[in-house]
């Protein structure tokens, strides 16, 4: 997983408060969604190898927990409810990945870190108080890097209204394979990267213009209102 920085080209409001708003509304929606549980059959495990994350001042998680360095590789679970039910787990345990006890981030979510040039195949284990065990093996996706977007290599301009397009690199064992195009949005109390482009990978992909107005990131519902909007100003592109 790769993301370059850019600059998207649209008119904002920026208030030095939002982000602690944000966050404050982030860990009371969390507290009401998560449940302490030590019975492994009451839990969904949702394996995570993040490659090359990015810095923790993009801000793209709202609880202020972000530790990690970016270039990282960040490798754990998120653990949530069963069959679909709404909501996150706090383990009554541990989680560890290759032995190393994974911190706990909020909202389900635990990881280990690891330098970056370490992608090899890690081992996640989950233990609870109680004494129930359960383990899997967790692999790298195939490496993929941005070379241009639009042709330019270093703190890349986009104009929402045109269509880009981005030269990629990537590891042989992605041929063929379908990649995400995102970039951040936010929206009250959330802030993320959010996937506008599906397409299979080559070393050119281009994305229309059509594609950032798709009412899949705006939102709207029946007010027709736009409930989620494209951070302007500094943005990540990031093609997974």
């Amino acid at each position: 997983m790769r993301y370059k920085v850019i600059y998207l080209l649209a008119l904002a409001l920026v208030l030095g408060s939002c982000a602690t708003v944000q966050q404050q509304i982030g860990k009371v929606a969390l507290k009401l969604m998560t449940k302490k549980e030590a019975n492994l059959s009451n839990i969904a495990v949702i394996g995570n190898y993040q490659s090359n994350v990015a810095s923790t001042d993009v801000g793209i998680t709202t609880l202020g927990t972000e530790d990690w360095e970016e270039g990282e590789n960040l490798v754990g679970v998120q653990l949530v409810k069963p069959e679909g039910a709404v909501g996150v787990i706090a383990l009554d345990g541990t989680v560890t990945v290759d032995g190393m006890e994974a911190k706990s981030y909020g909202g389900g979510a635990y990881y280990a870190r690891f330098d970056n040039s370490d992608r090899s195949p890690k081992t996640v284990k989950i233990v609870s108080v109680n004494g129930e065990e359960t383990e899997f093996e967790i692999e790298a996706a195939p490496a993929i890097s941005i070379k241009s977007v639009n042709g330019e290599t270093e703190m890349v301009s986009v104009d929402l209204s045109e269509p880009l397009e981005i030269e990629l690199e990537y590891d042989p064992e992605a041929e063929g394979k379908r990649v995400l195009v995102s970039m951040i949005t936010s929206a009250v109390g959330a802030k993320g990267f959010a996937n506008f482009q599906s397409v299979i990978i080559n070393n050119k992909i281009t994305v229309p213009a059509e594609a950032f107005r798709h009412k899949h990131i705006t939102g709207g519902g029946p007010t027709g209102k736009d409930v989620t909007k494209w951070v302007t100003g500094v943005n990540h592109l990031q093609v997974a």
